[in-house]
């Protein structure tokens, strides 16, 4: 099955904006942005994490309504902004803000207090290691080469290479922009890799061709396949 080419996001009241100047602090990372894009219409927050490597360079802006986001993507699309040319997209979902007040917010369950999570069964690599009683074992990371892309297409796809300081919430700001994202599912303990559920086959392997070799930090290029089904 052909996979076609990646849809057109549907305009929603976010903007996610990359290719920011990476030298700016959070503070005035915000204000800059709120000063450029309020003429559009009313901002209900900013988001940004400079100080993360991972995260340095983009930014999440939220209006209160779809046509100031169309406006501001419209009129603001390749902008010079401190020295560098913005690049500005409509995010493939809208913030919790705007689901809250929408009504249509759903919460994560949240884990009970003294509740652990439960270890992976399966997916998760398995990495045998030896130490003195008391020392702490740290499993090898994973090297992307090893990985051979031979799996048959799943709604599930394996990503590795990740940087310590991602996390599951920066993960999911990045594959949510495809369509049909569900959820990211990182592994305890190993936070070089993660799992990313889309509704269809088809909506990961999207996802699966944009992203591939995506680098969230200098050092640090994903690498994505299907997981084993």
């Amino acid at each position: 099955m052909d996979v076609a080419s990646p849809p057109i996001p549907q305009p929603v009241s976010t903007l996610y904006i990359n290719n920011l100047n990476e030298k700016l602090k959070r503070k005035r990372l915000q204000d800059s942005l709120r000063a450029v894009f309020k003429q559009f219409g009313e901002i209900l927050a900013i988001h940004c994490w400079p100080k993360s490597l991972s995260r340095k360079g983009q930014a999440w802006v939220i209006f209160r309504d779809v046509p100031a986001a169309v406006k501001a993507q419209q009129s603001m699309q390749g902008f010079p902004f401190y020295e560098k040319a913005m690049n500005i997209q409509f995010a493939r979902a809208e913030s919790d803000l705007i689901a809250k007040a929408k009504g249509t917010f759903v919460p994560k369950p949240k884990k009970k207090p003294g509740e652990k999570k439960p270890k992976p069964k399966k997916d998760a690599p398995m990495v045998a290691a030896s130490a003195m009683p008391g020392m702490e074992v740290r499993p090898a990371p994973i090297n992307p080469e090893n990985i051979p892309d031979t799996a048959p297409p799943h709604n599930i796809l394996f990503v590795t290479n990740l940087p310590p300081e991602g996390g599951e919430e920066f993960l999911s700001q990045m594959f949510q922009q495809y369509q049909g994202f569900r959820e990211v599912r990182m592994v305890p303990s190993r936070p070089d890799i993660a799992f990313v559920e889309y509704e269809t086959e088809v909506h990961a392997a999207v996802a699966k061709e944009q992203m591939q070799g995506f680098k969230v930090t200098p050092t640090h290029k994903i690498k994505i396949v299907f997981a084993k089904k």
